[in-house]
């Protein structure tokens, strides 16, 4: 098992060259920063999507997608649902 803390850093801050970016063993993604594949190794890759737009029905990964979603696509109130409760959760 991979786990995303123990991924090797190409310097101390973490930031990779463009030749060097960091790079997703599951799905290939790749990104400049080691935090920013850690999080998304954590966070996204192969989860569930478990937040829904209650005014378009589109699944999110994370709350706080579904959060700009609203506020750019729809300007409207923030809230999501959590798919697997169907309850409406604010920030």
């Amino acid at each position: 098992d991979w786990g995303a803390y123990d991924l090797p850093s190409m310097d101390p801050l973490g930031w990779a060259t463009m030749e060097n970016r960091h790079i997703c063993p599951k799905c290939g993604r790749t990104y400049k920063r080691r935090t920013h594949l850690q999080r998304h190794y954590k966070y996204e890759c192969g989860m569930p999507k478990r937040f829904r737009c209650d005014y378009c029905q589109t699944d999110f990964r994370q709350r706080t997608q579904v959060w700009t979603h609203i506020r750019t696509i729809h300007k409207r109130a923030l809230y999501c649902i959590d798919v697997g409760t169907n309850e409406r959760l604010y920030p």
